[in-house]
């Protein structure tokens, strides 16, 4: 306690010094005066006791830091106080700094090694998603042994490293470059661009795909980015052949999935499913149908299409499909590729008509005066190619051009955009036809009950003559 006689009595600062200790009722400090844990620790430096718990690495300001705890004399003076650890510690600091800073990648550097390495390790990683393999890249230790083999002793600040790299690069520029023997375990020959592309062609367009390995989450598999003009294109039967890489895996769960009487004749299920991949090509019909024939031909084993069960397919061998605007952002996601057709198909074929057309584009026609209509032409929208199909469209007293997002709307609007010019031509023989044959043509505002076949434009100019 201060003693009432001190002029400090009232105030009772946190730290005092005292002249004099008098110990009467209570244990009393007299010739007391206010003091700082700081003088003391200036004062008394020669007497002080320092300990460092957490040592941590600091990204912001590229340094090893740790709290620090001073003592007199057993009583605290600063409990926790972050300090550079560098200079304490430089080994214990350089192996942080190599494996929070390098290893981890928690580092920011413009150095030229730094964005290789980088790249390279997520290449690696991107392998490993393909395959869906997690034992291609090489573990943490590999890496941090690359670093500590390569860094001298000392070097423990971004600092100090960069100071060193400037001088060691001007003798050799690779020095801290990584190769591909440095981070994989395995030289994955599997893993090709052929067997898991980064893009699937639909129409005129590769459409990137993205490999995601995380099983039980929502995006592990294989998911196509479909940008909305282009939903209409997408055939959900193509997607079921997935990418020749996970095709085998896909036909495996199929067939492992049959009546036990139908898969006994197939077995070793592996060995007939590799001989079957290698058998079939992509396309656009429906896998089971070009799966069921594969196994008749080399298996003389009848699968009927009813026995196949597409629940046995786990979820990664699923194509997702991941819908976006012109800004790359997601619209939906879904691994119904047809259900988000549906839902979106309008939405798509506006956006598809808000693309650039050609001069093929054209309004109020009465006579067939344009010749021959290509079956598709590629349209160029940001930079992208997309496909768009040509077609005859009825607008009521004429008909116009206009190039749509699908072969099958435009074989649709063909096959009435042919009739209203048919009619807009008949005239007389038109009235005539009305009168004798009742019922067999329509107002031209819907479908006839007996719809002319469709037809091609090139082919209906060959079979016309003149048109």
């Amino acid at each position: 306690m201060i003693h009432p006689s001190s002029a400090l009595f009232k105030e009772t600062p946190k730290w005092i010094v005292a002249a004099e200790r008098i110990e009467t009722t209570r244990n009393y400090g007299r010739i007391v005066a206010r003091v700082q844990p700081g003088w003391i620790e200036s004062a008394g430096a020669h007497l002080l006791q320092r300990s460092y718990s957490e040592p941590h690495w600091q990204s912001d300001s590229g340094r090893v830091a740790a709290y620090e705890r001073v003592t007199l004399f057993g009583v605290t003076l600063v409990p926790r106080r972050r300090v550079n650890y560098g200079p304490i510690n430089p080994a214990e600091s350089r192996e942080i700094f190599i494996r929070f800073g390098l290893t981890e990648g928690d580092f920011d550097t413009r150095a030229p090694f730094w964005r290789h390495n980088r790249e390279l390790i997520e290449y690696v990683r991107h392998l490993e998603a393909k395959s869906r393999r997690r034992d291609i890249l090489v573990d943490e230790e590999a890496i941090f042994a690359f670093y500590a083999q390569r860094i001298p002793e000392g070097i423990y600040s971004k600092a100090q490293f960069e100071q060193w790299l400037r001088g060691a690069t001007r003798k050799d520029p690779h020095v801290l470059h990584m190769r591909m023997s440095d981070l994989m375990r395995h030289d994955a020959a599997s893993v090709t661009a052929e067997a898991f592309p980064d893009s699937l062609r639909i129409g005129a367009t590769a459409l990137p795909l993205e490999y995601h390995f995380d099983p039980g989450h929502a995006s592990d598999g294989i998911t196509l980015v479909v940008p909305l003009p282009l939903i209409n294109q997408v055939s959900a039967e193509r997607l079921e052949w997935l990418v020749p890489g996970l095709l085998e895996e896909r036909i495996i769960a199929l067939m492992r999935g049959l009546p036990k009487s139908i898969r006994k004749s197939l077995v070793p299920i592996p060995d007939t499913a590799a001989r079957i991949a290698a058998y079939l090509a992509p396309s656009d019909r429906p896998l089971v149908q070009a799966l069921g024939e594969a196994i008749r031909e080399l298996a003389g084993v009848q699968v009927p299409e009813g026995a196949w069960d597409q629940a046995a397919v786990p979820e990664h061998l699923r194509m997702k499909v991941r819908l976006v605007d012109d800004n790359g952002r997601a619209i939906a996601e879904g691994a119904d590729p047809a259900r988000l057709k549906r839902e979106h198909a309008g939405e798509g074929r506006q956006s598809f008509a808000r693309i650039p057309a050609s001069d093929l584009e054209r309004e109020g026609i009465r006579h067939w005066d344009f010749g021959d209509l290509p079956e598709q032409v590629d349209l160029t929208r940001a930079g992208i190619r997309v496909r768009g199909f040509p077609a005859l469209v009825d607008a009521g007293d004429s008909v116009s051009i206009r190039v749509l997002d699908s072969a099958e709307g435009a074989a649709l609007a063909m096959r009435a955009g042919l009739r209203r010019l048919l009619m807009l031509n008949l005239g007389a023989d038109l009235r005539h036809l009305r009168k004798n044959l009742p019922g067999s043509i329509g107002c031209g505002c819907s479908m006839s009950r007996h719809p002319v076949p469709i037809l091609h434009p090139s082919r209906v100019r060959a079979e016309s003559g003149s048109g």
